[in-house]
């Protein structure tokens, strides 16, 4: 199964959203793993990127990656929670 699909079929899965988040960061970890060399990372209606800065910071590689969220205040606590996280993230809206 492709990548696009086992997201896709996690995505649609009736699950509690912890679990649901686990599944996230895991999936885009080995997806980011799977990238040779530096990586790129859009994260679209992201949030505070919960799903996204613990990942970042558990690297060993550096990750150009954006978050763009429309809500200012969960664009501003994504930038405190990925600085906090000593993640370079740039958040967006």
């Amino acid at each position: 199964m492709s990548y696009a699909a086992s997201f896709a079929s996690m995505a649609l899965a009736p699950r509690s959203g912890l679990t649901r988040l686990v599944e996230v960061r895991a999936q885009l970890s080995s997806a980011l793993a799977a990238v040779p060399g530096g990586a790129r990372l859009l994260n679209l209606c992201a949030g505070d990127a919960r799903d996204t800065v613990p990942v970042l910071a558990r690297l060993d590689r550096d990750v150009e990656a954006c978050a763009v969220e429309l809500a200012p205040d969960l664009a501003e606590r994504a930038r405190r929670t990925a600085a906090d996280a000593h993640v370079a993230l740039d958040a967006a809206r």
